[in-house]
C-alpha cells in the first residue's frame, strides 16, 4: 500500500485496489449482496409481480437494494477487524484515505449490484423504464449515498457485539430520506415525469451532505 506520505489520494487509491483485490480472491460481498438480491427479487416478483403501481415496483426495487447492501456493505470495516488487519491498514493510510477507498470500493459493488439487479427486475416485474436517464442518474445518486452512509456506519460498530444488527439500527435513520427520494424518482423514471429530477438533485445533495459529515468525523471514530 501506499506510505502516508504520497498523500490522501493515492493512499485511498491504495486501500480501492486492497479491497478489490482481496474481493476478487474471496468474493464475500459480492456473493453476499448477490445472493441476497436474487433471492429478495424472485420473491418479490412472486408476491407483488407485473400488477403492482409504479410507486410499489419504485419501493419494492430499492428495499431489495437496501438490504442487499445492508448485507455486504455492512461490513467494509468488520471484515478488517476480524482479520486483524485494522491496526495495519492504520499505519499504512491517513482516515481520510480509508473512508474514501472504502467508500469507492462499496460504489463500485452496489453499481455492480444494479447492473444485474435491474435487468432482472425489468423481466421479472415485466416494468418499461420511460425515462432509462433519470433511472441511471437515481441508480449513481443513490448508490453514493448508500455507500457514504453505509462505510461510515461500519467503522462506526466495527468493534461492537452483535455487529450487523447494530449496524442496520443505526444505519437505517439516516438512510430515510435517501431512501425516500430514491423511491419517487424510480417512479418517476417508471412514469415518465420530469419531477424525478428535482429527487435526483436531493439525492445527489444528501450524498455530498453525508460524505462531507464522514470525512469530518471519520479520523475519531477510526482512531478510536
Amino acid at each position: 500500500m501506499a506510505q502516508p506520505s504520497s498523500g490522501w489520494a493515492a493512499e485511498a487509491a491504495a486501500v480501492l485496489r486492497k479491497d478489490l483485490r482481496v474481493e476478487l480472491r474471496t468474493r464475500y460481498a459480492l456473493t453476499a449482496v448477490g445472493q441476497f438480491a436474487v433471492t429478495c427479487l424472485v420473491a418479490v416478483s412472486f408476491t407483488a409481480g407485473p400488477q403492482a403501481q409504479s410507486a410499489v415496483q419504485a419501493a419494492l426495487l430499492w428495499l431489495v437494494l437496501l438490504f442487499a447492501a445492508l448485507s455486504g456493505l455492512a461490513r467494509s470495516f468488520v471484515a478488517e477487524e476480524d482479520g486483524r488487519t485494522g491496526e495495519t491498514l492504520r499505519l499504512a493510510a491517513g482516515a481520510t484515505a480509508v473512508y474514501l477507498g472504502k467508500c469507492a470500493f462499496n460504489v463500485l459493488l452496489l453499481l455492480a449490484l444494479c447492473g444485474v439487479l435491474v435487468p432482472g427486475y425489468q423481466v421479472l416485474m415485466d416494468v418499461v423504464w420511460r425515462d432509462p436517464a433519470l433511472l441511471l442518474a437515481t441508480l449513481l445518486t443513490g448508490s453514493i449515498g448508500l455507500a457514504a452512509v453505509l462505510t461510515f456506519t461500519s467503522a462506526l460498530v466495527a468493534r461492537a457485539q452483535m455487529r450487523g444488527a447494530v449496524g442496520a439500527v443505526v444505519a437505517f435513520p439516516l438512510l430515510i430520506p435517501l431512501l425516500v427520494m430514491a423511491v419517487a424518482a424510480t417512479t418517476a423514471a417508471l412514469d415518465g415525469s420530469l419531477q424525478g429530477w428535482y429527487h435526483v438533485r436531493g439525492l445527489a445533495a444528501f450524498a455530498g451532505i453525508m460524505l462531507t459529515v464522514a470525512l469530518l468525523l471519520f479520523e475519531v471514530v477510526w482512531n478510536a
